[in-house]
């Protein structure tokens, strides 16, 4: 992202590539985001008023003139490659720039998280986190609250791919019965669980994650047991019953989550508690394994084994993302399937999911004939379906390394 001041009243936005068209927005950080009316400019949008929040500004005076932004990108759009947040990220970061501001990395990946939810999307911070505070050669350990990183070496050994179902899932045109639906069924699920397991009722009422019970619970593992005695699915009347008040007034301060509540189809099937938090914890489980498993000493047999471990809680991860959390379709499960049927050590969706990538573990000798065989086996029908062309396939199933996160170039 290019970034200049014009001195103008007017944030102009640019994309080199022409589809995406332009864009014009007041100056005024204060000017809301055009929900009802969903454009790629409304995430650089995000990033600017994200910028003059973290900074106090107050008015459009306060805002010092206007920016032009010119884009590009080779994330393809809606593939679960977290798009949207790089877009934020990068505009967060050009602007501050452009206003003569720097942000230590954490708060930078903070804000980007806090200002997305401008367009709609309830984001949990791990995509942003990365974007900026990826390093080369290295995957992160992400905790929160604050936003924190630990460095997790990867097996030598291995290599990662990632191929595009060329399933579309955009998170914020069905944020209300995908994305945002999973966040809200997480803060009901941690609300009722924290009445369960015994916290004073304005505590458990206050709780808006689910990681806030693992002090409660003793740890992962009695989350996971406890979730495990929530009800599978619970009406808005079941809810108003256990918990003593309408869930609605639960939010009454995010407009996203009531949006949710509203929903006809939710309204109609209820909320999902347990699968939901088990997916939750479990995941959380599994990340943890995987970080100790990278960081334990190697045996005579190298790294074969560990790659066969991680692999292993990749499938379990997909596996729970399928059964638990409901976020899979059609085209991952072949996808993935096809993966582990040629060689794949471990294949996971990406992403928020229901479309978009996923991303298969390989020993590194069997990545050249891996990849011909997908091209073959998922690829080849598609081509001919045209549904992409050769020139898209080298975006559409790649295999990558771990790179550098949000850097400034100056002129």
């Amino acid at each position: 992202m290019a970034v200049r001041r014009t001195g103008s009243d007017t944030l102009r936005v640019a994309n080199v590539a022409a589809k995406y068209g332009t864009a014009s927005f007041p100056a005024d950080p204060r000017a809301a985001v055009d929900v009802a009316h969903h454009s790629w400019a409304n995430y650089v949008l995000c990033g600017y008023k994200g910028v003059h929040d973290a900074l106090g500004t107050a008015s459009a005076a306060d805002a010092g003139g206007g920016l032009d932004l010119m884009v590009d990108g080779r994330v393809p759009t809606g593939s679960g490659l977290s798009s949207s947040s790089a877009l934020v990220c990068a505009s967060a970061l050009a602007v501050a720039a452009a206003k003569r501001h720097s942000f230590p990395q954490a708060q930078l990946a903070e804000l980007a998280c806090a200002c997305e939810r401008y367009c709609g999307t309830q984001s949990g911070g791990m995509d942003q986190a990365i974007s900026v505070m990826g390093a080369r050669g290295l995957a992160k350990l992400v905790h929160f609250n604050p936003v924190r990183t630990e460095d997790v070496l990867l097996p030598a050994a291995g290599v990662f791919v990632v191929a595009n179902s060329l399933t579309v899932s955009n998170k914020a045109e069905t944020a209300h019965t995908r994305y945002n639906l999973r966040v809200v069924e997480g803060a009901v699920a941690a609300k009722l669980l924290g009445l369960r397991l015994g916290l004073p009722r304005e505590r458990a009422l206050a709780l808006r994650t689910l990681r806030e019970l693992e002090a409660v619970a003793g740890g992962l593992e009695g989350c996971l047991a406890a979730a495990a005695r929530l009800p599978d699915t619970a009406s808005a009347d079941e809810l108003a019953g256990e918990l003593g008040l309408p869930a609605a007034s639960l939010f009454a301060d995010n407009p996203s989550a009531l949006s949710v509540l509203a929903h006809p189809a939710v309204a109609a099937a209820g909320l999902r508690l347990r699968d939901r938090a088990q997916h939750v914890f479990g995941e959380a489980l599994r990340v943890a394994d995987f970080a100790a498993a990278c960081a334990a000493p190697r045996g005579e047999a190298g790294d074969a084994p560990l790659l066969a471990a991680l692999g292993g809680l990749m499938d379990a991860s997909h596996a729970s993302c399928r059964d638990l959390y409901d976020c899979s379709c059609d085209e991952l499960e072949e996808l993935t399937g096809l993966a582990r049927a040629h060689g794949a050590l471990g294949a996971r969706l990406t992403g928020a999911g229901w479309g978009g990538c996923a991303v298969f573990l390989l020993p590194a000798g069997g990545v050249t004939a891996f990849l011909a065989a997908m091209r073959a086996a998922y690829f080849a029908p598609r081509l001919r379906a045209g549904l992409l062309t050769e020139a898209d396939l080298p975006s559409a199933l790649f295999a990558t390394q771990p790179s550098a996160g949000a850097a400034l170039f100056t002129a």
